[in-house]
């Protein structure tokens, strides 16, 4: 369970390009969400109230990633990663569903979100078993291009899980907030619009 749960964070590197946009007012985010600010004022989230935020294990966890890694025979910087927030419903050992989000440094030779997004899709389909995209939609969140797709894969030695994610940038990084439920153990349709609303709230100050 553990190392599902740590695999979650890897699932930063994925987005698809979009061509219709959905305004940002379009969307409105619960009142009841918690909102979480980090300490330096660089970036907040919010996320329902019955989610639980524990920034505790972060540096556990980004172990695990380099771990598992090696265990699948992938040669991915994961040390240029940072996971900077993980938040969810406990249970057992880990948090299902839950929302993690990580920031890294964009590759010298892409400058554009488009680049991102192309060059992330075909890393995570590498190492998956399987890979089916549901949807996609281009948005603007907090004033930034960004692009959110929601997929369901199997990976190896982890199974089956059904995702949300937004990419965007800010500066000379990707961001990623990632919303997960894994196979038989959450129902992804009746956390769909908490999903939604959790990646459109993220805001970047800084």
């Amino acid at each position: 369970m553990k190392s599902r749960l740590v695999f979650f964070v890897l699932l930063c590197i994925v987005a698809i390009l979009a061509t219709a946009c959905t305004p940002e007012a379009d969307w409105v985010i619960p009142e009841d969400f918690n909102t979480f600010e980090d300490d330096s004022g660089f970036f907040s989230i919010s996320y329902p109230s019955n989610w639980r935020a524990n920034l505790e294990i972060i540096s556990q966890l980004e172990s695990y990633i380099g771990e598992y890694m090696k265990e699948i025979d992938e040669e991915i910087p994961v040390d240029q990663t940072s996971l900077l927030f993980l938040a969810g419903i406990p249970e057992g050992s880990g948090y299902h569903p839950n929302v993690n989000i990580v920031i890294e440094p964009l590759p010298g030779s892409i400058r554009t979100i488009r680049g991102v997004v192309n060059g992330q899709v075909t890393g995570l389909k590498s190492f998956a078993e399987d890979f089916h995209e549901i949807a996609r939609e281009k948005v603007k969140v907090g004033g930034r291009d960004a692009y959110i797709l929601e997929y369901e894969a199997t990976f190896p030695g982890l199974g089956s899980v059904h995702a949300l994610i937004l990419m965007t940038m800010a500066g000379s990084n990707a961001w990623t907030v990632t919303c997960t439920c894994l196979d038989g153990m959450d129902d992804f349709d009746q956390h769909a619009d908490d999903f939604q609303s959790i990646v459109r709230s993220l805001r970047i100050y800084k």
